[in-house]
């Protein structure tokens, strides 16, 4: 078994679909920022968009 870890700029949704998309990608895992409210509702957040956007399983963790 083998991963990657890479480190690119731009908006982090976008920059993760766009590996996922070139790469051949089993799974995205991040971190789960716990965070709730009116807030993260409104402006939604990476994680959430990441899973929306990307067309592989994505492990979301607790810090």
């Amino acid at each position: 078994m083998s991963y990657d870890r890479n480190t690119r700029e731009g908006n982090p949704h976008e920059v993760i679909e766009a590996y996922v998309a070139e790469h051949d990608t089993d799974l995205v895992v991040m971190e789960a920022s716990g965070r709730s409210g009116l807030k993260e509702r409104l402006l939604g957040n990476t994680s959430d968009r990441v899973i929306r956007t990307v067309d592989t399983s994505v492990l979301l963790a607790r810090p």
